[in-house]
């Protein structure tokens, strides 16, 4: 307790060789011990303040800048507690935690919650939930559906096409939700992630024919594998890779779950009533700012477009000149790598546009 002064650290001009400067270090090595309970601390700080008036509390304050490189903290071993005295990860944090650009934004952030002003950028591609199930051999790559005596918490692998699908479990997802604290003590070598969207890794077979670059996924006669959908199938996603060979194979799917999607559909043979569906990729290469995507034939109608990237990219893009033979995608700016997307054009007889005041009116492009 009280007061502790310390003078300025001087040190001398370098012109060669290596200095190191310490303003103050700390040692603690205990040895001998033998027993009892053993507790040892380098640094302990509490701050205690009047709440009176106006008053702030700060524990630590540290201030680096000046050198080409500047560290304000190097932790080489051991786990880190915010708000835990015994953190059991590298980083446990209790309580919100906020990433801002502006030292001046105010964060909403709750308790347990991470509130960010930008994008949170991860390396893999899907989004999954984590589920529970009690049969430990499901892996990734095959079609599951809810267990029908734990609807709400548990998977089984799909069997009957009949059934909906949930998803395909997941091998490396980006973002997962559920089940990231285990305060009930469950078996957590049970949970699995769900894929529900993006791309991810599906066991296939040619069951119906050969799976091309942008076909729908349904679930074969094999449990858990997918196989080439037939018009009006319930479907899984569609495929971003072909697959053509013999017994159970493994490509990527783009997760994009619907009841009765057919295949594209043929005009003529509809009389051209409905346009049907149909999907595909596009690729804008570097220095480029838009590719024209051409649909295999014509829609008796302006279909409606939809677009999701599948890189990341720097910039915004939009679709644009839609027509009944196809459209473009453009970006605001170029890149410097390729940048791919995944598209799907729905046509049908008639398309509404929805207004902001609320008015619908017959959608003619």
């Amino acid at each position: 307790a009280g007061n502790v002064g310390a003078d300025d650290v001087q040190f001398a001009v370098v012109t060669t060789g290596t200095d190191t400067l310490t303003g103050q270090q700390l040692n603690v090595t205990r040895t001998g011990a033998t027993g009892g309970t053993i507790n040892t601390i380098g640094l302990d700080i509490n701050v205690t303040g009047s709440t009176g008036g106006t008053s702030t509390l700060t524990g630590l304050d540290v201030n680096v800048s000046g050198a080409d490189t500047n560290y304000a903290a190097i932790f080489q071993g051991g786990n880190v507690g915010i708000g835990d005295s015994s953190p059991d990860e590298e980083l446990k944090v209790v309580g919100g935690f906020c990433v801002a650009d502006s030292a001046a934004d105010t964060c909403s952030t709750l308790s347990g919650e991470i509130d960010a002003d930008g994008a949170i950028n991860a390396n893999n591609f899907d989004l999954a939930e984590n589920f529970l199930t009690d049969d430990e051999t499901l892996s990734a790559g095959e079609i599951v559906t809810f267990n029908p005596g734990k609807p709400t918490t548990h998977i089984v692998r799909a069997t009957d096409p009949a059934t909906p699908f949930f998803g395909v479990i997941a091998s490396n997802p980006s973002l997962v939700m559920g089940y990231a604290v285990n305060p009930g003590g469950f078996d957590e070598s049970k949970v699995r992630p769900v894929a529900l969207a993006g791309r991810v890794p599906v066991h296939v077979i040619t069951e119906n024919g050969a799976i091309e670059v942008g076909d729908y996924l349904t679930l074969s006669s094999q449990p858990g594998v997918a196989r080439k959908a037939a018009p009006g199938e319930q479907t899984i996603g569609y495929a971003l890779e072909s697959y053509a060979g013999d017994g159970v194979g493994r490509i990527q799917l783009f997760v994009n779950l619907e009841q009765g999607t057919a295949q594209p559909t043929d005009t003529s043979e509809t009389g051209g009533e409905l346009g049907g569906d149909s999907v595909g990729l596009a690729k804008i290469l570097p220095g480029d700012t838009e590719v024209f995507v051409a649909f295999g034939q014509e829609y008796p109608d302006q279909p409606v477009v939809t677009v999701t990237p599948m890189d990341f990219f720097t910039g915004q893009y939009k679709i644009s000149d839609v027509g009944v033979g196809g459209f473009t995608i453009v970006l605001s700016e170029a890149q410097q790598a390729d940048t791919s997307f995944s598209w799907r054009a729905s046509g049908a007889a008639e398309t509404v546009l929805q207004l902001s005041d609320g008015v619908a009116v017959d959608f003619e492009g």
